[in-house]
């Protein structure tokens, strides 16, 4: 691929993406965009199968507990629900959602930091209706 200038990347909705793996922001934004990276595997983007192996062997790694397994499935899974909808699913509050996923989210990006992850960068597509990553 031929060197693109900012100009030329955004004519073509095309941006880079940086997860800080080691942050607890980085994790959460990599596991917003977690179903999206999915759908890229099945056109051949190597890179993001590497992404989304990594990050289930950092989920196994964290020693999630079943309500934090359950919270990450429901929130980033194909069913992208709401804290809301998670919550009237496992018949507990959002805020006990949002516990749940905070602590799961501490405990991956603890995961990458032994790992000695930094940052990785994706090029992804931006239309209307997704973001898919190149």
């Amino acid at each position: 691929m031929s060197i693109l200038n900012v100009e030329m990347m955004e004519k073509m909705n095309l941006y880079m993406v940086k997860y800080a793996l080691d942050e607890e922001k980085g994790i959460r934004r990599l596991l917003q965009d977690k179903y999206l990276i999915a759908e890229r595997r099945y056109k051949g983007d190597t890179a993001a199968s590497d992404v989304l192996l990594d990050l289930e062997l950092a989920i196994k790694s964290a020693y999630l507990t079943e309500k934090q397994r359950h919270v990450i499935h429901f929130l980033y899974g194909e069913s992208q629900m709401t804290q809301t909808e998670v919550a009237n699913k496992l018949r507990v509050s959002q805020k006990q959602i949002s516990i749940h996923l905070r602590a799961a989210i501490k405990k991956i990006t603890k995961v990458y930091k032994t790992w000695r992850y930094n940052e990785i960068e994706m090029l992804v597509v931006v239309d209307d209706m997704e973001c898919t990553t190149v």
